[in-house]
């Protein structure tokens, strides 16, 4: 390493930004939040569109109108969730627009 004022210095220690405090927490967060957080956008979509596949075929299961309804409302929330997630900054990571999802 070449110092300011012209002389060479060796590096002796090294510090790491953010600890283990991030990794410990990386740890206890889900799979499927950390790899959308992380960036994986396409997963996120492909979760998005298998939830909406879902809540369709629902109504084709007769007598569960209460237990559809109740499908698609958990459904558009985990959707909007996702969406949140991917609009996110995170580090180095750029957001998308969730309308992108």
């Amino acid at each position: 390493i070449v110092l300011a004022d012209g002389t060479y210095a060796s590096v002796t220690s090294t510090e790491t930004v953010g600890g283990s405090g991030s990794a410990a927490e990386a740890e206890k967060m889900p799979h499927l939040r950390r790899l959308v957080s992380a960036g994986d956008i396409l997963l996120g979509t492909v979760v998005c569109v298998t939830l909406t596949k879902i809540s369709l075929k629902m109504d084709d299961v007769p007598g569960s109108t209460a237990a559809a309804n109740r499908l698609v409302m958990a459904s558009l929330l985990s959707i909007a969730g996702i969406g949140k997630l991917a609009e996110q900054r995170r580090g180095t990571r750029v957001g998308v627009y969730a309308d992108c999802l």
